[in-house]
């Protein structure tokens, strides 16, 4: 069974995500924050993680979802530029974020959404 709640523990959630089929992989694999938001993410100190291994993994990988822009634009700034995105073999979407940060859309909003984008 699918743990639901938000409020669940990370690895209580991954853990389902896992079961569905579902990876969580961060564009980045360390970086230096002064704070909690990524605004907050020192310019330079980013060590993007190694997606080409992560690819070469996973040869049935079907697409990738972007938590938000900063997300997307860090993986164009530091692994693949975005003019080079068609050429992956893979669909790169990128959706609104799911922080609590980005009060600019609704939960609601954000469950359609992403809903929709896994069940493509």
């Amino acid at each position: 069974m699918v743990e639901r709640e938000h409020d669940a523990p990370y690895e209580t959630r991954t853990d389902a995500l896992g079961l569905a089929g579902i990876a969580v992989w961060d564009v980045l694999a360390s970086c230096e924050r002064r704070g909690s938001l990524d605004s907050a993410i020192v310019p330079g100190s980013e060590v993007p993680n190694d997606f080409s291994d992560l690819m070469a993994q996973q040869s049935d990988l079907e697409r990738v979802l972007f938590n938000g822009r900063k997300a997307a634009d860090m993986f164009a700034r530091l692994v693949v530029p975005e003019e080079y995105w068609p050429d992956l073999g893979v669909a790169l979407h990128v959706l609104p974020s799911t922080s609590p940060a980005n009060a600019a859309v609704r939960l609601d909003a954000l469950r359609t959404v992403w809903t929709r984008a896994l069940r493509e």
